[in-house]
């Protein structure tokens, strides 16, 4: 069955769309952290030239809670790792800056708008759900809702975490329709 946590999503959710088969949500509690691009380096046992991940202990650190957690809910959930393609959303909560006006403190949680940016705050989950063993490979995610929120209270930071199998027929039937109508509407335009 669907759960309220994937229902809320701007874009309609894989519940409502028909598309969900399995569902599998967590919250990470602590301080989200980006993971950058590569940046080349060398090995100092061998001297030859390596791409590091940037985000140093940090990264390290946060990826490991968020497999913690993920290993701990596919344990508790009985969850099965999937090979098929999956639907996934992030919602990210992180502390608001104290120089926030106000009004917006009034509001206790607002949409962060400034850095870190919701790209690289999505590129450190993904790996850690592999390890995880919720998927086999972070390829397997055809659609990603991500969102990014700042907090008053910044002992609720973290990030929700919700991963959701799709039916591939269903896909594939869906897939087919919309190529028939974009053909037709092509069709149309000349």
């Amino acid at each position: 069955s669907c759960g309220p946590a994937s229902t809320d999503s701007p874009h309609g959710s894989p519940c409502t769309r028909g598309l969900m088969t399995e569902q599998l949500s967590f919250f990470v509690a602590g301080r989200p952290i980006t993971q950058g691009g590569m940046r080349p380096a060398t090995n100092k046992a061998t001297g030859r030239p390596i791409l590091i991940t940037t985000g140093g202990d940090g990264l390290r650190q946060w990826r490991k809670a968020v497999t913690d957690v993920a290993c701990l809910a596919v344990d508790r959930t009985q969850w099965q790792m999937t090979t098929a393609p999956v639907v996934v959303t992030y919602r990210f909560l992180l502390p608001m800056p104290a120089s926030r006006p106000a009004k917006f403190k009034r509001m206790l949680i607002g949409y962060s708008k400034v850095m870190p940016d919701l790209d690289k705050l999505t590129r450190a989950i993904g790996d850690s759900l592999k390890v995880a063993k919720v998927y086999k490979d972070d390829g397997q995610i055809a659609e990603a809702h991500t969102a990014k929120y700042e907090l008053l209270d910044h002992a609720l930071i973290g990030v929700e975490v919700v991963v959701a199998t799709l039916d591939e027929d269903f896909v594939t039937e869906t897939m087919a329709r919309l190529l028939e109508r974009r053909s037709k509407a092509l069709r149309v335009v000349r």
